[in-house]
């Protein structure tokens, strides 16, 4: 997941959108075991105005909600949404959204066996309002990877409270 992550970064702060990340367009080397994301054919270069959400091409069930009801979206929380999604397909293996319906509005069936920290970051990448999902940057920095450190999101909210 952290190659993941790190492979998203790389495309957003080069200015691109990859478009249609999945299970099928991650590929892994063997033997090191290095990620890479392959089938770029949905990309487009990221701008500060929101793309078109009829724009987008990617696979349906991988598709944040806001595309699904919203004339327009940003890329970066679509990135975190997706990131979500493959944890939860990694981690349950099945995916988390079978069709538009249950993206919009069906409840997110999680494996309570799972530890805390896991269900919350799944359940922050898949918040479906985008201004409320984590950051990208925040994906990487919560206490899933980082057992030492304090969850971003809550530093957040303590720093609201104040």
């Amino acid at each position: 997941m952290r190659q993941l992550i790190q492979a998203v970064k790389f495309c957003a702060e080069r200015g691109v959108f990859h478009g249609d990340i999945h299970a099928g367009n991650i590929l892994v080397i063997q033997p090191r075991l290095e990620l890479k994301l392959i089938d770029f054919g949905c990309a487009r270069p990221i701008t500060s105005e929101p793309f078109k959400s009829r724009d987008y091409g990617g696979a349906i069930v991988y598709t944040p909600p806001e595309i699904l009801r919203d004339p327009t979206f940003f890329p970066n929380p679509a990135y975190v949404w997706t990131i979500g999604l493959i944890l939860y397909e990694i981690l349950h293996r099945r995916l988390a959204f079978t069709n538009t319906r249950s993206i919009i509005i069906g409840k997110l069936k999680t494996d309570l066996t799972l530890s805390s920290a896991c269900l919350e970051l799944i359940s922050q990448c898949l918040v479906r309002h985008p201004e409320k999902r984590l950051q990208l940057h925040q994906v990487e920095e919560h206490q899933w990877f980082n057992p030492t450190s304090p969850n971003p999101a809550q530093q957040l909210d303590k720093r609201r409270k104040h």
